[in-house]
């Protein structure tokens, strides 16, 4: 536990900085919204992206706390 805990931490201040900067940017393959995530997860499971699927929830599509009930 104390490996990943010391692997965390070498992400957070060495990489962190370099996306927050802009040196380094995500490669975004595509994008789907809640109600098509059988196809982000089918596009997922081809294993043929290079880039992140990213997942569009609206605030209607988002799941509500029992606080919000």
């Amino acid at each position: 536990m104390q490996y990943k805990a010391e692997l965390v931490a070498a992400f957070e201040s060495r990489v962190i900085p370099e996306f927050t900067s802009g040196l380094l940017k995500p490669i975004i393959e595509t994008s789907f919204s809640l109600s098509d995530i059988g196809k982000a997860h089918a596009l997922m499971e081809s294993n043929t992206t290079i880039g992140k699927i990213l997942i569009n929830v609206s605030d209607s599509e988002r799941p509500r706390s029992n606080h919000e009930l």
